[in-house]
């Protein structure tokens, strides 16, 4: 039983927890605007947000039969900060590669940099939180209810953000599969989703210093062209950026002339939720593989069609409900033997020199922010440790950032930028 300042560990907690040994274990979010934000009521509105809900307020807390959430009694200083600054991009820079440790740290923090635009002063803000207590979606959510309270403060009213999170658990899933589907999932539901990789980035060594982001940005133009190259083949913008992702890996890691390329491709649970009350600030967000056959006399769009294939036959059987099922039940035995057998395999795995790569979709962060226009904004999934390897897509406004984050010192900025410039090629050959 936990006392009223102990929160149980969902199952995905967990397993974002003993996935420290391979990531950094932040999301976050960068947006710039065109002004400057009222710093006070934007803190007001963020100490106000966090309270609301319990679990940001708690630390982790390590126990060998089930680790849980511990709820801190005193306000983390390193919650928040204004920092004036004369090179944006160089403090952003900073502060995003920063880790958060869960069990010390506060679990979400804000930064907002002050800078010289081209005509006035404005802001840029970053926001991220550990992955150990919620995904990227609950991220926009805490971000979504971040804006709506500064817009309601601003208007000179008070307001109390209410509770989002009611349950934070898999199980939820299960609940809202009807009793005759269920033989069904487990019959017929993809169950590789623990298949080891085959793809060897080119890593110089498994060293976790220098943690580091590199974007890129693709404009209006690229986007509206992949957009219509979408439609005309009754394809979605999600399977042609995983097809160029694909596509660019083969070459990016010189994989075989017939390559099979298992790649994780995260889906969020909640749209099994929609109905009721919407679980926010936890982890919901699974693996799905698709083993993608690359052969080289492939064009792109061979490689999408099997992609497009290979993704609506995954939907018959209810996607990433059995994985979400699996982690609840492996952690019915004791945490510290799941964190052993997991942590063998990410041994094996750098020793080898193989993993197997993620994509994973952010969604649109254009999330309007009361009495601000948002000049740009993105998203960022965690900095991968080698031989891990992680990119991330999302979208503001008809254009999509891609994002990798990764260790320096296994590999060099400019080695590891060649996968964007592969990516691109792949387009420009979809849509020339």
């Amino acid at each position: 039983m936990f006392s009223s300042s102990e929160f149980p560990a969902s199952a995905q907690d967990k397993i974002q927890y003993i996935s420290l040994a391979t990531c950094n274990g932040v999301v976050q979010c960068v947006f710039t605007l065109d002004s400057c934000l009222n710093e006070d009521l934007f803190f007001k509105s963020f100490d106000l947000v966090l309270d609301s809900e319990v679990i940001l307020q708690c630390q982790w807390v390590n126990n060998s039969v089930s680790p849980y959430w511990l709820r801190s009694e005193e306000k983390h200083k390193d919650r928040f900060k204004l920092l004036e600054v004369v090179d944006v991009q160089q403090a952003v820079e900073e502060f995003r590669s920063r880790s958060i440790d869960p069990t010390t740290d506060s679990l979400v923090q804000l930064r907002i940099f002050r800078h010289q635009g081209e005509n006035t002063l404005q802001d840029t803000f970053c926001l991220k939180m550990s992955h150990v207590v919620s995904d990227g979606s609950g991220l926009r959510c805490l971000l979504q209810s971040l804006a709506e309270t500064y817009g309601v403060l601003q208007n000179g009213q008070e307001h109390t953000p209410s509770s989002v999170t009611v349950r934070r658990d898999g199980w939820q899933v299960l609940d809202k599969v009807p009793a005759k589907k269920r033989w069904q999932l487990l019959k017929k539901g993809k169950k590789n989703f623990l298949k080891p990789g085959q793809l060897k980035v080119p890593f110089s060594n498994c060293t976790h210093e220098n943690q580091i982001y590199i974007t890129y940005k693709l404009d209006r133009g690229q986007i509206e062209n992949l957009i219509q190259y979408a439609k005309d083949r009754g394809a979605t913008l999600n399977q042609v950026m995983l097809t160029g992702f694909a596509r660019a890996l083969r070459r990016f890691t010189n994989a075989g002339p017939d390559a099979s390329l298992p790649i994780i491709n995260t889906l969020d649970l909640r749209h099994y939720l929609r109905h009721g009350d919407m679980p926010k600030i936890c982890n919901l967000a699974v693996p799905l593989i698709s083993n993608i056959h690359v052969n080289q006399a492939d064009s792109f769009a061979d490689t999408l069609s099997f992609i497009k294939s290979d993704l609506i036959s995954q939907k018959r059987a209810m996607p990433g409900v059995l994985p979400a099922i699996a982690m609840e039940i492996l952690f019915l035995i004791p945490f510290a033997w799941v964190d052993w057998l997991l942590n063998q395999a990410f041994d094996q795995a750098a020793e080898s020199g193989i993993g197997t790569p993620l994509f994973s979709d952010v969604g649109n962060t254009d999330i309007p922010i009361p009495g601000h226009q948002v000049v740009y904004s993105y998203g960022l999934g965690p900095v991968a440790y080698a031989p891990a390897f992680m990119m991330t897509a999302s979208t503001f406004r008809n254009t999509v950032t891609l994002g990798v984050g990764f260790c320096e010192s296994s590999i060099s900025r400019g080695d590891m930028g060649k996968i964007f410039d592969l990516m691109v090629e792949e387009f420009a050959s979809c849509t020339a």
